[in-house]
């Protein structure tokens, strides 16, 4: 009886914790080109193939900060299929709080750090992430 009692108020604690919690939007390279929507107060993560051995690394170029905020730094995991193995690629992975509602465009560059602005970008990676209430 006690036990029961216990588990009851541990999970009648946790429900309006559990209530506000929104589980995160993901978005890859299936997504370039198209919208993804959010909610406030939730996540959007970010993961695109990538590879540091060539030189080029995904920089982000356009981005509304009052609706998404980058949270840290990017992340990169390399490919576990191929341990040990020189030029193996891997993903980078981005988080985003989602701030604010509205619609902001969010795009990534795939470049080399030396070359010039001016240079066509090796990849370009773009969506539309419509923020709602």
């Amino acid at each position: 009886m006690r036990a029961r009692t216990l588990v009851a108020l541990c999970v009648a604690g946790l429900l309006p914790l559990l209530a506000g919690c929104v589980p995160p939007v993901t978005a890859t390279a299936d997504n370039n080109g198209q919208n993804v929507k959010a909610v406030v107060g939730g996540r959007l993560v970010l993961s695109l193939a990538s590879n540091l051995t060539t030189g080029f690394d995904w920089k982000i170029t356009a981005i509304d900060p009052a609706i998404l905020k980058q949270v840290g730094e990017s992340t990169y995991k390399q490919d576990t299929s191929a341990p040990g193995k020189i030029g193996v690629g891997g993903t980078r992975i981005w988080n985003f709080d989602v701030k604010a509602a509205g619609s902001t465009t969010l795009t990534l560059e795939y470049r080399r750090a030396w070359e010039p602005a001016s240079e066509p970008a090796g990849k370009t990676f773009t969506i539309t992430v419509e923020v709602t209430q």
